[in-house]
């Protein structure tokens, strides 16, 4: 059977078939794809008075039109994205500690330790182990991360993507 001009398929080989192009993005001269121009004019990109491009489904999957985005040829998406503490959901980390500085041996510096009891049980430094009291580092109560960038593609597998240049009209309706 033979293709509709425009039409794309899927091929299991690396090449090309006779009268069918790569979806490449290649540019082509408007004059010598008339048919194929009248139906996807400049889509995919080109001048629109010597020429035109083709779909360029490299490292792309297409998507089918949608009531979002009902015209037909705009790219959009990207492999890697970076994100941001802005990106992720607001969460918190409960601790129970007493908020005040100790004031010696025998004081009650870490709050309570959960017990069956509910938490009643302080929590006492030993004189010959008191040292300096230090404030938490505020790197390790902070947001971390280095804002860079990763990954963010969908599983894949790489087939030909090519258009048909020659073939059948396809009539409207």
């Amino acid at each position: 059977m033979d293709p509709f001009v425009g039409e794309i398929r899927i091929f299991t080989w690396n090449w090309a078939p006779k009268g069918w192009a790569a979806c490449n993005g290649a540019t082509m001269n408007l004059q010598q794809n008339v048919a194929l121009y009248s139906l996807i004019g400049v889509l995919y990109g080109g001048n629109g008075t010597t020429n035109f491009n083709l779909p360029d489904l490299r490292g792309r999957s297409p998507r089918h039109v949608s009531q979002q985005q009902p015209q037909v040829g705009v790219s959009a998406g990207s492999e890697n994205v970076t994100l941001l503490a802005s990106n992720l959901p607001l969460h918190t980390h409960s601790t129970n500690v007493v908020n005040a500085t100790g004031t010696g041996p025998g004081t009650a510096l870490a709050g309570r330790l959960p017990s069956n009891t509910n938490g009643t049980t302080p929590i006492y430094i030993p004189a010959a182990q008191a040292g300096t009291l230090v404030a938490l580092n505020a790197a390790s109560v902070a947001a971390g991360g280095a804002s860079a960038p990763v990954a963010n593609m969908q599983p894949w597998v790489t087939a030909n993507y090519c258009i048909a240049m020659s073939g059948i009209f396809p009539p409207r309706n």
